[in-house]
Formats: structure tokens, C-alpha cells, sequence
């Protein structure tokens, strides 16, 4: 990992700070198994079922509410904000995960 395009501030994020050191300083290999096992990645699959696995996660999240998953990934993204600034939000994310109001024929 060489420092420049974020790795190194990512990294730790993911796995925590020993082991991120351990990972950038000791220069090791890691299989899937034990950089799942670490965080740095999400999921360790068997290549002949990546496809099968990544079309059902698709499936999933394109049967939700499009207002929900936006509420969701907005949620998230919020959570690498500092507590206060990520935990206040003009409108909250639970509050727009009901469907939005079918305009009235008035």
C-alpha cells in the first residue's frame, strides 16, 4: 500500500489501527478468508459464486423503495462525519423512509 490516493487514511477506518499498521508496515500477503476476517473487505466468495451473490444483492436493493435506500446510504455516509454533525440532519433519515405523499387531485 503506498500512501497518496487515501489507503492509508482508509485502512485504518476499516480494520482499526493495529491492524491497519500491521497490514502497511508488515508488507504481508493476505488471502480472502483473513482480510474478510479483518474488515477490509466485505464479503470472501468462491469465484463461481460472485455472480449469483452480487445479482440477488442487486435484486434486493433494487425491490426497495428508492426514497428508502437513499435515506439508508445517506445514514451511512453521515456516520464518518463527527458525532454531532452526522447525527443532525434537517429532516431524519427515518422520517423519509415512508413513501412520499401521493399528490391530491384537489
Amino acid at each position: 500500500m503506498f500512501p497518496g490516493a487515501g489507503g492509508t487514511q482508509h485502512l485504518p477506518r476499516l480494520t482499526g489501527r493495529a491492524r491497519a499498521l500491521e497490514i502497511i508496515l508488515g508488507g504481508a500477503a493476505f488471502d480472502a478468508d483473513l482480510a474478510e476476517r479483518y474488515g477490509w473487505i466485505n464479503r470472501a466468495l468462491p469465484a463461481d459464486g460472485l455472480d449469483a451473490f452480487v445479482a440477488g444483492l442487486a435484486r434486493r436493493i433494487a425491490g426497495r423503495p428508492p426514497h428508502a435506500v437513499a435515506a439508508a446510504v445517506e445514514a451511512v455516509e453521515a456516520s464518518a462525519l463527527p458525532l454531532p454533525e452526522g447525527s443532525s440532519s434537517r429532516t431524519p433519515s427515518s422520517a423519509r423512509c415512508s413513501p412520499p405523499p401521493k399528490p391530491s387531485n384537489a
